[in-house]
């Protein structure tokens, strides 16, 4: 542990009271909001600690180091709890944290006098319970952390009649521990091999040899002298650390024969294949011998007679590597080493590729996508520039896709494996890819066929199979800028009808767009209504109305309908212009007119104008004769646009005023009759009543005469 952290909380009337090692901490206290009560938190160190206060305290300690923590509560009342304990090992200044195994550890209890029992728990599984406050000694067995707790108390068996109180310590018991490195296997009488130590550690170490003598002693190594051949010689060492702990005696055995049994080279034994030229190993050295290697699976480049050498190995797979050491001195004297086994990998290929059905796809068209790599590699991390990245994907898994905005985009994976020797070797493949966008296409701006006074739009998605998001209709009176956002789309609709618009006054220009949030909003063209405008000179109607733009062909022709008296629309005639006159025939009362622009080519469609109408008044002409003889001329008295006045009433009227005839709806089909007998030769009058508000004349009177 590098550092421990004491947190204390008490009355705020107790601060002032409350002692850590002897010193007042009455300063580090700080207010608990809205209670009686103050905290305070103190870094401090490893080791023996006392906390007094007269009324009691809560308190809990951390513990932090580099790969673990701790944390325990020293106490949990708020009454007297002025109980402790001190841990002291053979070294009474020996850090609780750095107990030595097999020492005995003495347990002291720091309490007040009205404790009669003391309950140990050493956090080994032993446990220990006495009557008194006297020390208590306890060794532990292996090495390791324990939570060592106190319980004192006056024996009863509840709150009401006893009183306890609890102490928690973290103690840690360890014990020294190092390595001997030489070699095990030596000829008889072989001077100065040398022994040593790998150890970091300030340890204190006492060496000792059977079978030889020391030729040089230092504290982390040695150099024997061996004597002659025994099975049984050895070197023994004992570490103690600066605490006093002191190791169990560690045993090196070596082999004095002149039969040699080296240990197997030492020198890596997993490679990867691009890191296989000049690999050192080695073996221990024993003055006076030869070392002559071998192996199957590469070439000797350098040291081959020394116990260092480098290795070239052929290639990736599995090879054997060895060598034969014998004493110049002594010929009797060699051995083979043990075999050692070296597993080369095969580096696997940076080459590869990014593998896409196509290179081509639609905006919010899923990419699927797959590494064509080295199947050595296990895994990929893939990168995606619009900012989306996968790591710690199976290499050998397809990956789905979907790019939010139009254009050229690109990504990117490495694949890698990990835990293998060839795992710095990556794979680095690239790819890009176009994303086409959908084309919403304006197909037109009409008058609305179901609303009054609305407009109906049309569109299409062309390869917008794919597309989801949301499409926004935008409205503005042609000419101006600011366009309006009237609408939120559904991808899937293709209409929407405009009530808020006054098509008699205005022409309105609209325009579709979508894909928002990315830099190249799409976006349709811009189509116009068609408004038609009328004026009115006599007898005469002048009409005029604006081009349909942004169909890709244009306009085809344009083709002028006709409604008189709310009669149904009628074609009147194709223009090519986008104007025309219109003289009035005497056909009827209301002419009105609307425009139907039909595209040329493309989708073929149309657009049609609001209405637009011209008033005129058909004149009523009468004759002053009649023959009906059945020669077919003349043989009705005749009122010329009498169809146009429905409601009109007509009086015949004889000379002495009697009434002969009388009709409403009047279609000129009197021929002189009066209930079926031919009138007489004469002069007869007639009163024609228009009953026809749009008429100024309300009455016409005249005389005809009929003739044989």
């Amino acid at each position: 542990m590098s550092r421990y952290s004491l947190n204390i909380i008490t009355k705020k009337s107790e601060v002032s009271n409350i002692t850590f090692d002897g010193t007042s901490i009455g300063n580090y206290f700080l207010p608990v909001p809205e209670s009686d009560y103050a905290y305070a938190r103190i870094n401090t160190y490893g080791g023996n600690h006392t906390i007094r206060s007269n009324d009691g305290f809560i308190a809990y300690v951390y513990g932090f180091g580099q790969n673990e923590s701790f944390g325990y509560a020293t106490g949990a009342s708020l009454g007297n709890l002025n109980i402790d304990f001190i841990v002291n090992d053979q070294n009474e200044k020996t850090p609780i944290d750095s107990l030595c195994l097999g020492s005995e550890i003495t347990f002291q209890p720091i309490v007040d006098s009205i404790y009669t029992l003391f309950e140990y728990d050493f956090g080994d599984g032993y446990k220990v319970v006495t009557q008194s406050d006297t020390p208590v000694i306890h060794q532990y067995n292996r090495i390791g952390e324990y939570l060592v707790t106190l319980r004192a108390s006056t024996g009863g068996n509840d709150c009401s009649n006893g009183n306890e109180e609890i102490s928690r310590k973290l103690i840690r018991i360890i014990e020294p521990n190092t390595r001997v490195f030489g070699p095990r296997s030596v000829c008889p009488n072989t001077t100065d091999v040398a022994y040593y130590l790998k150890e970091s550690l300030q340890n204190f170490y006492q060496w000792f040899v059977k079978g030889g003598y020391f030729s040089e002693q230092e504290p982390k190594s040695v150099k024997v002298n061996w004597l002659e051949t025994n099975n049984l010689a050895k070197i023994q060492l004992l570490a103690s650390n600066r605490y006093g702990c002191i190791s169990d005696t560690i045993s090196y055995p070596v082999k004095i024969n002149i039969q040699l049994d080296p240990e197997a080279p030492f020198g890596p034994d997993t490679l990867c294949s691009n890191d296989i030229v000049e690999v050192p190993y080695e073996s221990y050295f024993t003055n006076s011998s030869v070392y002559q290697w071998d192996t199957d699976f590469g070439t000797i480049s350098n040291g081959n007679g020394t116990n260092q050498i480098t290795i070239n190995w052929e290639s990736y797979g599995n090879g054997k590597l060895w060598f034969n050491q014998h004493s110049v001195t002594d010929t009797v004297c060699d051995g083979m080493s043990d075999t050692l086994l070296v597993y080369i990998q095969r580096n696997p290929s940076e080459l590869g590729s990014i593998v896409v059905e196509k290179d081509t796809f639609y905006l919010g068209e899923t990419v699927r996508i797959s590494l064509d790599a080295d199947t050595l590699f296990q895994f990929a991390n893939w990168s995606f520039d619009d900012g989306t990245t996968l790591d710690t994907i199976n290499a050998k898994k397809s990956i789905d896709h979907i790019f939010q905005c139009q254009g050229l985009h690109s990504f990117s994976a490495v694949a890698y494996d990990t835990g293998t020797v060839c795992s710095e070797t990556k794979a680095l493949l690239y790819k890009q890819i176009y994303i086409l966008p959908p084309n919403i296409d304006l197909i037109n701006v009409t008058l609305s066929a179901t609303q009054e006074n609305a407009l109906d739009i049309h569109w299409q998605m062309n390869d917008g199979n794919f597309y989801t998001k949301n499409l926004y209709l935008y409205r503005t009176i042609a000419g101006q800028e600011n366009w309006k956002p009237i609408a939120t789309l559904n991808p899937e609709e293709t209409s929407y009808t405009d009530p808020d618009v006054n098509t008699i006054e205005n022409s309105y220009e609209y325009k579709i767009e979508t894909n928002t949030d990315c830099e190249d909003i799409l976006t349709s063209k811009i189509h116009q209504s068609i408004l038609l405008q009328s004026q009115q000179e006599d007898s005469v109607g002048y009409f005029n109305w604006n081009n349909y733009l942004d169909w890709q062909n244009g306009v085809d022709h344009y083709e002028i309908w006709i409604s008189i008296d709310s009669s149904e629309y009628r074609l009147f005639e194709n223009n090519s212009t986008l104007q025309f006159t219109y003289l009035d025939q005497n056909t009827g009362f209301d002419h009105c007119f609307e425009i139907r622009a039909i595209e040329k080519n493309g989708n073929n469609s149309m657009s049609i104008s609001n209405t637009s109408c011209v008033a005129f008044v058909p004149k009523i002409k009468t004759y002053n004769i009649i023959t009906p003889n059945t020669d077919r001329f003349n043989e009705y008295f005749t009122i010329d646009n009498i169809e146009h006045y429905p409601n009109s009433k007509l009086s015949i009227l004889n000379r002495w005023g009697e009434t002969i005839f009388e009709t409403i709806g009047y279609k000129n089909d009197w021929n002189g009759k009066n209930h079926g007998k031919q009138m007489l030769a004469g002069t007869y009058y007639y009163q024609l009543d228009l009953n026809e508000p749009r008429n100024e004349i309300k009455t016409i009177k005249g005389f005809f005469s009929i003739l044989y």
